[in-house]
């Protein structure tokens, strides 16, 4: 069985993998395919296409949109996106705004903790494209010798409530998934399981159903078996495909394999094949 995996980050989030780098790595790994979907940001999606086609991997250009729901994070994933497109690029203009905004005020607010960080050390080569975010602070603040690990980052200082957090504004989830589809991509939910909703999942579904999305991410590292169960069958009912990946970061995520997940995350390629069945027919359509 060819294997994928469809949500994947490099150096241009927080990733340690550059782009180039992912595409090699996946490569190695026995992928056919994969999508490069860095938080907020597409940066890396030229280096890494171009770097699938020297070792004949497919690379689908995506993106990994956060934004608000009922007043809850939740992620949105692109795929097939056209990364020129005026309406997306205006919508990464102003997320990254908003996250450099943030960023200065948890830099403060980490040094005031006695945990000093130039943005310097966060983005050596001060590339206004790459996507800071929370999981680069904390591998600065391991690079540094504040901390031994991430998970102790985000219990004590990060996380959510924690001294060093600072709330963020989120665009909309309809302002997300329309620039996805005016960049000619599906959108499609990622890891909804993660997210503390206050309406029903089924609701939840039917509410980004309306508002334009495509797919489920189904299959993921820490989705159980009847969870999994559980997103089949609202893709069946909702008319949705599948998708699955394992939301590779490299060593921030220790354990954590390209392609494996923790070892059990398989993604068919016949769910790649869906969607770009999919998209072929809407554009057929239009």
């Amino acid at each position: 069985m060819y294997t994928i995996d469809l949500h994947t980050h490099s150096t241009m989030s927080d990733g340690t993998f550059t782009p180039r780098e992912l595409a090699f790595y996946a490569k190695a790994k026995g992928l056919s395919a994969i999508a490069i979907t860095d938080h907020d940001t597409t940066a890396g999606v030229k280096e890494c296409v171009e770097a699938g086609k020297l070792v004949d991997l497919k690379v689908i250009p995506g993106i990994e949109i956060s934004c608000e729901y009922s007043d809850v994070e939740i992620h949105i994933l692109g795929y097939f996106i056209d990364i020129e497109n005026q309406t997306l690029k205006d919508l990464i203009t102003k997320m990254g705004d908003e996250r450099r905004k943030r960023n200065e005020t948890m830099l403060k607010k980490l040094a005031e903790l006695g945990y000093p960080l130039r943005m310097k050390e966060l983005n050596p080569n001060n590339d206004e494209n790459m996507s800071l975010t929370r999981g680069t602070i904390a591998g600065a603040l391991i690079e540094k010798g504040y901390f031994k690990d991430r998970k102790t980052i985000f219990d004590e200082v990060l996380g959510t409530g924690k001294p060093g957090y600072i709330t963020r504004n989120f665009v909309n989830y309809k302002e997300a998934i329309q620039a996805i589809k005016d960049a000619g991509g599906l959108a499609v939910i990622a890891h909804p399981y993660f997210y503390k909703l206050e309406v029903s999942t089924d609701t939840f579904i039917q509410d980004l159903k309306a508002a334009g999305i495509s797919g489920i991410e189904t299959i993921y590292p820490e989705h159980t078996k009847d969870v999994e169960r559980e997103y089949f069958d609202l893709c069946d009912k909702y008319g949705l495909f599948l998708t699955g990946g394992t939301d590779f970061h490299g060593d921030n995520k220790p354990g954590l394999e390209i392609g494996k997940g923790f070892g059990k995350t398989l993604v068919p390629k016949l769910y790649l094949d869906a969607m770009e069945n999919l998209l072929h027919f809407s554009r057929d359509e239009r």
